[in-house]
This record gives C-alpha cells, structure tokens and sequence, in this order.
C-alpha cells in the first residue's frame, strides 16, 4: 500500500470519526434539548396547576366569606326581628295594666295559675301587680305574695 493510499485511508477514517462523533453531539444536543422541552412543559403545567389550586382556594375563601356575611346579615335580622317583638310585647305588657279590664285579667290568670297547682303557697306577681294579687286572695288564705320582674305582668305559683 502507498502512502497516498495509506493517508486516503487515515483520511476517511478520520472523516468516519468526525462524522460519528458530529453525530454523537448532534443525538445528545437532541435529547438534552428534548429534555430541557419536557421540563419546561412540567415546570408550566406545575405553575398552571398551583395557579389554578391558588385561585381555587382563594375563589374558596371568597365563598366562605360571602356565606359568613350572609350569615351574619341573617342573624342581624333576626335579632333585629326578635328585638323588635319583645320591644312590642313589653310594650302590650306595660299597656295591658292600664286597661279597664286588668283586674279581670289578673284575677284570671291568677285563677288559673292556682287551679293548676292547687297546693301552692306562693304567687309571685309584678311589684305594680302587689296590691291588686293582695286583694284577689281571700283574706283568709295562707298564700302568701312574693314580688318578682321575672313575670312581667303575669302570675306564677309555687
């Protein structure tokens, strides 16, 4: 073999190699590429996943917040609303006793309240009811009055 042919043949060797190892880059350039792509689309599909979860639970704490206004706004109403009878019941209590019929109504439900418990020793009645529950007793009963707030212009027996 000549030397020509020995340097030809050295040449296409090396030429084989460059060529092999060009394309050994060319594949792992490929793939580190591919790689790099794959990640990024998981690095996006992570962000747009913890975006959504965060929006999720921040559209979450909004809903929660509305629901515990609403609440709120619902017992203020009815708070309001049950303020509002006991304002117009004491009210018709306090007016009841400036009716003409009041001693009739209280000698009523004192009636009442003893048939109920006929062993009863004591009626508690308003302190504005004292001198009428006084009077509504027999005079010989052993049933003593007791004056209490708590009955608001009712009688109550024990």
């Amino acid at each position: 073999m000549a030397l020509h042919d020995l340097l030809a043949a050295i040449e296409a060797e090396a030429t084989a190699e460059v060529a092999r190892l060009r394309d050994g880059r060319h594949r792992e350039a490929g793939a580190i590429i591919a790689d790099a792509e794959r990640q990024a689309r998981d690095l996006e599909a992570a962000a747009v996943a913890a975006a959504e979860q965060e929006e999720r639970d921040a559209g979450e704490l909004r809903l929660t917040a509305a629901r515990e206004l609403a609440a709120a706004g619902l017992r203020d109403a009815h708070e309001a609303a049950y303020q509002q009878v006991v304002a117009e019941t004491r009210a018709r209590l306090a007016a009841a006793r400036d009716r003409d019929d009041y001693p009739a109504i209280l000698a009523a439900l004192l009636a009442e309240a003893r048939a109920a418990l006929a062993t009863a020793t004591v009626v508690r009645v308003d302190p504005a009811d004292e001198r009428l529950a006084c009077g509504l007793l027999p005079g010989d009963s052993p049933v003593r009055v007791e004056t209490t707030l708590r009955t608001a212009g009712g009688v109550e027996v024990a």
